[in-house]
């Protein structure tokens, strides 16, 4: 048999979690007591699909709960899956999803994310 029989199908990145520091300068941009407050009304409203929100020009979903690592925060997206909080260090874990891959490089989401 030859590797003609077999071609890859489909090679590149599958997923890529990152742990990201917010800076103290930044930290005001992120507004964590707008997260709580929309987070518990979720709650109280027993809503399981979340809340959709806008970061940084990128449509995310937020959780009505946080995750089982610890953070209180978890926000979705096509790309992203982040994990977030102000007492947290690392305060974000991010999981770029496998089908964000098929779009654009690590670096370009990278940048994206930072924005």
């Amino acid at each position: 048999m030859s590797e003609r029989e077999y071609p890859l199908l489909l090679p590149g990145i599958d997923t890529v979690q990152c742990a990201y520091y917010l800076q103290q300068e930044h930290r005001r941009d992120f507004n964590f007591a707008r997260l709580l407050q929309s987070r518990e009304s979720l709650r109280q409203l027993g809503s399981r699909e979340g809340e959709p929100l806008t970061l940084g020009g990128v449509p995310f979903r937020l959780h009505p709960h946080g995750t089982r690592s610890g953070y209180p925060f978890l926000l979705t997206s096509t790309d992203f899956r982040v994990e977030c909080g102000e007492f947290n260090r690392p305060s974000s874990f991010v999981t770029f999803r496998s089908q964000a891959f098929w779009r654009e490089s690590a670096h370009l989401l990278h940048e994206k994310f930072l924005r």
